[in-house]
């Protein structure tokens, strides 16, 4: 905690900040009150000020020194309870950090209330969740191909995710599915843009939406907090439509009902902010009207605190918002042949860089001796590698599509005359084959397919690993173990049984040749990179690649 003393020795120094009446101390804060000059011949700005005992650190993430003007309310970064959202360098002591906290202070004035400065990106409406019964509603949503109109409305589908819990509540989660008019008759779903895997029709709840004209706030950044303030902004419509939802037969047994307010923010993108409505008491009510025609009811929110939920625009921009690789790569169709340790680590790579379509295959079944160095998982115990990969990958990303090839795959591809293999394999941009076949290397190597073949193999304890790509990988493969790597074969894995010997190597050691190597790979296939057949060594410590 700062002290009395330092505090005002920091504002003697600094010209445009002063002390305004006694610095107040208690056990829980220093309390005071500072005034900001703003510009010459207008009054300063008075700020309250309270600094938390663990000043300068932040606590789980929160500032512990708070400056507060609740007749800011209207301008950028002003919080709803008057407290100004700041986010300065960190410091070292507290006196440093008082010193950086009243120079950003400064700057917000000049920027924000002096020179009336807006920032250029939306911020959200900030909501606070309502927890009900100890439990935390979130629904993820994606933009919609096919806009909805303006004054639309209609039934949302959901898709229930897994529950977990957030601090001291739990969590449950839903994906919304897609949205259908009711305003229009037999009108078609409008999807979000999850996979197939997401989007399908088990296991579905449903709720209501609105599309409005305006967002449900007040000074451009804070959700309203009672339904009678709803009234201006849905149409007598989209309230009659929303009464008869809850007085439905078909959600007797519900308790909580899912009301998506949606609107177009200023960069004209579609947010949903997500209603809890209590269906035992409804916030709406009949009011009589007089009309020339006689009395008519018509439907409206009456006085009762709204209970939002969090709402979360997950669409795949923001997903990978904070890294993917490049989209000419992300929207290529890949095939992955053998999926073992390299194979299934080089796709959940991909899938979390940002692939949107994957087809997997390999005859082999996952065993106890296979979860040490790849990326399945002991609870499913035995079972097909391309199911449970595939589960995987699904699970890892809401975005891409994975097929399974039959396990006859290997048989056909090798018994069928190459027409039809070549027709099949041009489906694909990309061919990653990390088999370790050579007899399937070889044909992959004279179909002088369209797609790109990437060749992957590492060698005992992963101390090298290849990179080859189409044309010509058997004779570059063929070179590369008989000219330049050393084989270590005398001390490879013997599982019991009559089985082939296996290479050893940790996941670490496996994982660390695999990720560089796709750094250099994904470069390349974007065509950021020239295509270059390679090789990775790792010698004294230092990971090498070695262009051929």
């Amino acid at each position: 905690m700062i002290n009395k003393r330092a505090i005002i020795n920091i504002l003697e120094e600094l010209a445009f900040a002063s002390l305004d009446g006694e610095i107040l101390a208690n056990s829980e804060s220093l309390e005071f009150s500072l005034l900001i000059q703003t510009q010459e011949g207008e009054e300063p700005l008075s700020w309250k000020v309270s600094i938390m005992p663990p000043y300068p650190m932040k606590v789980n993430g929160h500032e512990t020194i708070a400056f507060v003007n609740q007749d800011l309310l209207s301008f950028p970064h002003i919080m709803e309870e008057g407290n100004l959202c700041l986010h300065t360098v960190d410091e070292l002591t507290a006196e440093l950090q008082f010193r950086q906290d009243l120079i950003q202070l400064k700057s917000w004035v000049d920027k924000y209330y002096v020179n009336k400065k807006m920032d250029t990106h939306y911020e959200n409406l900030v909501v606070n969740p309502t927890t009900v019964e100890g439990v935390e509603y979130h629904f993820l949503f994606t933009a919609l191909k096919d806009e909805l109109a303006f004054g639309d409305y209609g039934i949302v589908r959901l898709r229930p995710l897994l529950n977990s819990s957030k601090r001291e509540a739990k969590t449950s989660t839903y994906l919304t599915c897609g949205f259908q008019s009711s305003r229009i008759y037999k009108s078609a779903e409008k999807l979000c843009d999850w996979s197939s895997y997401y989007l399908s029709s088990l296991n579905c709840e449903f709720g209501a939406y609105c599309m409005l004209t305006k967002a449900p706030e007040r000074y451009g950044k804070f959700i309203l907090e009672n339904f009678v303030d709803l009234n201006s902004i849905f149409t007598q419509a989209q309230k009659d439509f929303i009464y008869k939802v809850m007085r439905s037969p078909l959600i007797k047994d519900a308790v909580l009902y899912p009301l998506f307010c949606g609107y177009k923010t200023p960069d004209q993108r579609t947010y949903w902010q997500v209603i809890l409505l209590d269906i035992t008491q409804p916030p709406m009510e009949g009011i009589k009207h007089p009309s020339p025609n006689g009395p008519i009811w018509l439907t409206t929110f009456k006085q009762k605190q709204i209970q939002w939920a969090s709402s979360i625009d997950s669409s795949y921009g923001y997903f990978f918002g904070r890294g993917a690789m490049p989209s000419e790569l992300a929207h290529k169709k890949i095939f992955i042949t053998g999926i073992g340790a390299v194979g299934s680590i080089v796709a959940k790579t991909l899938v979390r860089c940002g692939a949107r379509y994957i087809d997997l295959f390999d005859y082999d079944v996952k065993e106890p001796g296979n979860v040490c160095r790849s990326e399945y998982e002991f609870v499913s115990g035995i079972g097909d590698k391309t199911l449970e990969l595939q589960e995987i990958l699904c699970r890892v990303s809401p975005f891409v599509s994975c097929e399974v090839q039959s396990s006859l795959f290997d048989y056909l591809i090798k018994n069928l005359n190459p027409e039809k293999v070549r027709d099949v394999l041009n489906e694909y941009d990309v061919i990653f084959d990390c088999t370790t076949d050579n007899h399937l290397m070889v044909l992959l190597d004279s179909l002088s397919l369209k797609a790109q073949v990437v060749n992957l193999s590492v060698t005992n304890h992963a101390t090298e690993l290849t990179c080859v790509f189409s044309p010509q990988i058997a004779r570059c493969i063929e070179f590369l173990y008989n000219k330049i790597l050393v084989q270590r074969e005398s001390d490879m894995f013997n599982p019991s049984g009559c089985w082939n010997p296996t290479f050893k190597a940790s996941y670490n050691d496996i994982s660390l040749m695999v990720q560089f190597a796709l750094k250099h790979i994904i470069r390349m296939l974007s065509s950021l990179d020239p295509i270059s057949n390679f090789y990775l060594d790792e010698k004294e410590g230092i990971l090498s690649i070695h262009r051929l």
